[in-house]
C-alpha cells in the first residue's frame, strides 16, 4: 500500500513520508473479532465508502448518502445508502451481509471517509506530493476535527485499512506520516486504533522500522495557513 513520497507541513513540522504498512494476525479470528476490528476503526474514522467481497466474489458497499468515494465500481443492487456511516450503522450493515458470521467475507476494505485528528477546525494543512501542492482543510464534524481523504486534490487518504477474514490478516497503510510521527496531528488517534486491536486479540506482526519512522525536521521551515 505504497502511496508514493508525501509531505505534510503543520505547525511548522514538516512530515514526508513514502507509505508504511502494517500487519496484524489474529490466533482464531471470528465474527466477534471482525467486529472489534470495525469498533476500533469507527472510533477514528467516519468511512464514506466500505467495500466488501464475499466468498463467490460478489462485491458489496456501504455508502455515505451519494458520496462517489475514490475509485471502487459499484453494483447499484449490492450498494446500500446511509445518511452517516457510523459505528451502528457499520455493524448493522455487516452483520446482515454476513449472517452474523455465517457467511464468511473474503475481504473488507475501507479507504475513504473522514478521519479525526488533533488538529484545529479552520486550520489547513498543506500537502506536498512531489513538485504537486495540495492543502486540506481542518473542520469540525460531529463536535470534532476531522480532514476529509481522498479529496480531489489529494488523492490518497492517510490510512488505507483492510480485512482478509479468511486468512485472519488485518493490513493497514499509513500514507500520511502525521499518523506515525509522534508530533503529528493523527498520531494519538493511529495509536488509538493499534491499542483497541491489541486488546481485542490482533497481534501486530509487521511494522516499519523505527529508523523508517525517524524524519529529520527541515532546516527551513514552511508556516501553516489560517
Amino acid at each position: 500500500m505504497d502511496a508514493g513520497a508525501l509531505t505534510m507541513d503543520y505547525e511548522s513540522y514538516q512530515f514526508d513520508f513514502p507509505g508504511r504498512g502494517y500487519r496484524f494476525h489474529h490466533a482464531d479470528i471470528t465474527h466477534a473479532a471482525e467486529i472489534a476490528v470495525l469498533r476500533a476503526v469507527a472510533a477514528v474514522v467516519e468511512p464514506v465508502v466500505v467495500e466488501a467481497i464475499d466468498e463467490q466474489h460478489g462485491t458489496f458497499h456501504l455508502v455515505s448518502r451519494d458520496e462517489r468515494g475514490g475509485a471502487y465500481v459499484r453494483d447499484p443492487s449490492h450498494t446500500r445508502r446511509l445518511s452517516r456511516i457510523d459505528e451502528v450503522g457499520l455493524i448493522a450493515w455487516f452483520d446482515e451481509l454476513t449472517r452474523r458470521g455465517e457467511q464468511p467475507l473474503h475481504e473488507l476494505s475501507i479507504a475513504d471517509g473522514w478521519f479525526a485528528i488533533d488538529g484545529n477546525a479552520g486550520d489547513v494543512l498543506q500537502l506536498h506530493s512531489g513538485p504537486n501542492k495540495a492543502t486540506l482543510d481542518i473542520v469540525e464534524r460531529h463536535g470534532q476535527p476531522v480532514v476529509r481523504g481522498p479529496s480531489p486534490s489529494v488523492l490518497v487518504p492517510p490510512l488505507g485499512i483492510r480485512l482478509l477474514a479468511q486468512t485472519s490478516w488485518l493490513e493497514i497503510g499509513v500514507h500520511w506520516s502525521a499518523w506515525t510521527d509522534p508530533d503529528g496531528v493523527g498520531c494519538a488517534r493511529f495509536q488509538q486504533l493499534l491499542s483497541a486491536l491489541a486488546i481485542s486479540g490482533w497481534k501486530l506482526v509487521m511494522q516499519p522500522n523505527a529508523e523508517d519512522l525517524a524524519w529529520p525536521r527541515p532546516s527551513t521551515r514552511a508556516a501553516v495557513e489560517h
